[in-house]
């Protein structure tokens, strides 16, 4: 697994106010360690959803001549057919 090329800049930009907030809190509130952890816990776990989104997974992709290939995860759980009346005012 790597990272998007286009997801770098935005991992640096994240990490500098991550680490401007962290040491903010350091300052103003260091004698109160609660706090500090508490707030160095939410920046790691806002970083690490950032670098999740950002994750370019390797895929293994079968030749199936009936198969799909999209660029995203998951499944398709149900085809219907739906009314929509804002653009196209048919059923499709």
């Amino acid at each position: 697994m790597t990272i998007h090329r286009e997801g770098t800049h935005s991992i640096i930009i994240a990490v500098s106010v991550l680490i401007f907030f962290n040491l903010a809190v350091r300052v103003f509130f260091c004698d109160c360690t609660l706090i500090m952890l508490i707030s160095l816990i939410i920046s790691l776990f806002l970083l690490f959803m950032l670098i999740f989104f950002f994750r370019k997974p390797k895929r293994i992709i079968t030749a199936d001549i009936s198969g799909v290939i999209a660029p995203a995860d998951g499944k398709v759980v149900v085809i219907e057919k739906t009314t929509e009346n804002e653009f196209f005012k048919d059923e499709r």
